[in-house]
């Protein structure tokens, strides 16, 4: 256990033995847990998963064969199998070749490709998120090109050429670079973005059905610093959002933010959301809420801190928070987590994988 953090515990070695690379996601599925990396490296991206939370194998160790598929972004089970979303670039501008990827398997072992070419666009360089709703796989872009902006797609079946796009164009604004996170909520689909270009902060959309959707919030609760709505959170029948906020005039960074609204409103207009963390948890470094998970009763907040390293925080009740986790859990390199994408629960345990650029990505 790490000196200073009582009750976490590192349970890999640093980039599973490579300091190249990150953790950028954790995922569940048949008994096991995934952690997906991400690096610039000859080898391209690996996968490893472990029975018991400690021991871990190595289940694909070269960007499953494609050269510059340098990153799993995000793990999902879908009808049986496991989908990971891929992000492929090369390590100079314009940072991207053939676009992302998604594959799936049906025994984490073997695996086979079922989105290719960023949907046919070699400019959708990540398949940053994966949903399921409404008995449909869902897979959100990262565009990589000011030309236009985030894509959705989803598919009742997963297999190659069954995908049809529903959002293109980051939802008619090309600033919308990403899409961050997507959330079921109360009927609905929620899906936040990040900006690629200046513009009136990041969006917030909602659909009912998968195909028809509509702003919920589109200037950053207010806020032109608001440059991404990171993640996304159901706890205790509220809707929660950790945003990353950058003061232009001033050119620093405030602090990043959580805002919440109530099931017991539409969650579908500015007015219904509430502000329950302002400032970073008082400390401006924590740029970014980047992560949301509920574990144990309790919602859990990482925000991304580039000075001193990750913190953790959580709360029972959505408004009293304590910090249980900090300084990187003992080393100041862990920055932060890969946004939402790497923290699962798994076998009665929280788990959070860290970037970390000196050291290789840890998993605690």
């Amino acid at each position: 256990f790490a000196p200073g953090v009582p009750g976490w515990k590192q349970v890999n070695i640093n980039g599973f033995g490579d300091p190249a690379n990150r953790i950028n996601s954790l995922g569940t599925f048949g008994g096991y847990l995934y952690a997906g990396t991400y690096a610039f490296r000859h080898h391209g991206a690996q996968l490893w998963r472990t029975a018991d939370g400690l021991n871990w194998t190595a289940v694909m160790t070269n960007g499953f064969g494609v050269y510059y598929n340098v990153g799993i972004d995000h793990l999902v089970e879908f009808n049986g199998k496991l989908y990971a979303g891929v992000w492929n670039s090369t390590p100079n501008p314009p940072y991207t070749d053939t676009g992302g990827e998604i594959w799936r398997s049906s025994d984490g072992t073997s695996w086979e490709p079922v989105v290719q070419g960023g949907f046919g666009d070699p400019t959708n360089g990540e398949v940053m998120r994966l949903a399921v709703f409404n008995n449909q796989i869902y897979a959100g872009t990262w565009s990589y090109t000011s030309t236009h902006g985030a894509e959705i797609w989803h598919s009742s079946t997963g297999n190659s050429n069954d995908w049809q796009q529903v959002v293109s164009n980051g939802f008619g604004d090309a600033s919308n670079a990403a899409i961050m996170d997507m959330v079921e909520f109360n009927g609905a689909l929620y899906a936040g973005t990040r900006l690629g270009a200046a513009g009136n902060g990041a969006d917030l959309w909602r659909s009912t059905d998968g195909l028809n959707w509509t702003p919920v919030i589109t200037d950053g609760f207010g806020y032109t610093g608001t440059y991404d709505i990171a993640a996304l959170a159901v706890f205790q029948n509220h809707l929660y959002a950790g945003i990353g906020r950058y003061d232009f005039s001033t050119e620093t960074y405030p602090g990043g933010q959580v805002w919440r609204c109530s099931q017991s409103s539409n969650c579908d207009e500015a007015s219904d959301w509430e502000l329950v963390v302002s400032d970073g948890f008082g400390n401006p470094d924590n740029i970014n809420v980047s992560a949301l998970h509920v574990f144990d009763d309790y919602l859990y907040a990482i925000p991304y801190n580039f000075r001193t390293g990750l913190e953790v925080w959580r709360t029972k009740d959505g408004t009293n928070w304590e910090q249980v986790g900090l300084a990187g859990l003992g080393d100041s390199n862990n920055s932060g987590t890969y946004w939402n994408n790497s923290i699962a629960t798994f076998n009665n345990r929280l788990y959070i994988g860290t970037t970390n650029w000196a050291n290789g990505g840890e998993v605690w």
